[in-house]
């Protein structure tokens, strides 16, 4: 019951107070619907307002990744989903791991020829790994700096950001999803001592109402400045 109250005092407090805040509150949900959250809160599923498929990334990061994704890039993702035919139809190839075998085939569904897709088993939970991990491994079935972008938005996520930077092309980027969690520090302070800078992008996510973070790694930025200018002369 207490878990209700404070669901309903949260759902309270959003209620406009006056009519200047009526405007604004609309006029913010007139942007959302233009990115498409009031349609994918609807069909539950992350969609942008065209009905095609987007990532359950922030839409802060989304702005800044879209124009970003080249049709040259090769991509790897760890966790398959709607990101997975999203990438496919912006970069030149994606290649993706994902532990849960009937979520793929639902996955192999929505993405063409240009989109490999890798079932591995998992010993752990989205943070945590046991033993040797076939999941986080499956990137190093490929050669080094194999990948312009390297996402980590699936399971094992700490190990993956163990595994992951090897297989990164020297101006590439690693996008990490849900990075705010505590959980996933060890992940985030593995690649910080792997020598890489950090940009979060915190904001709302598709289909939900709820704050996050995704933040993206790079070798080539400071961990300081998100206007950064050697991201911007290196393309990104």
């Amino acid at each position: 019951m207490s878990d209700l109250n404070t669901v309903l005092r949260q759902r309270i407090n959003g209620v406009p107070r006056t009519v200047r805040e009526m405007n604004y509150s609309l006029q913010m949900l007139s942007v959302m619907r233009r990115m498409g959250w009031h349609r994918s809160v609807s069909e539950d599923r992350p969609l942008g307002d065209d009905g095609t498929p987007q990532p359950w990334y922030t839409y802060s990061a989304l702005e800044w990744i879209l124009p970003r994704v080249k049709p040259t890039h090769r991509v790897f993702e760890f966790g398959g989903g709607y990101s997975t035919a999203w990438y496919g139809q912006h970069a030149g190839s994606v290649v993706t791991v994902e532990h849960n075998a009937a979520w793929l085939e639902q996955v192999r569904r929505m993405v063409g020829n240009n989109v490999t897709l890798i079932h591995r088993e998992i010993k752990g939970d989205e943070a945590t790994s046991e033993g040797d991990s076939v999941y986080c491994t499956a990137i190093e079935e490929y050669p080094e700096r194999s990948f312009d972008i390297i996402v980590i938005d699936g399971m094992e996520r700490v190990r993956c950001a163990e595994t992951a930077p090897s297989r990164l092309r020297d101006d590439g980027i690693i996008i990490f999803d849900n990075s705010d969690r505590s959980t996933l520090r060890a992940g985030i302070d593995s690649l910080h001592q792997q020598g890489f800078g950090r940009i979060d992008f915190y904001g709302f996510v598709t289909q939900v109402g709820t704050m996050n973070c995704t933040s993206v790694f790079s070798k080539f930025c400071s961990p300081w400045a998100a206007d950064n200018i050697a991201l911007r002369d290196q393309g990104w």
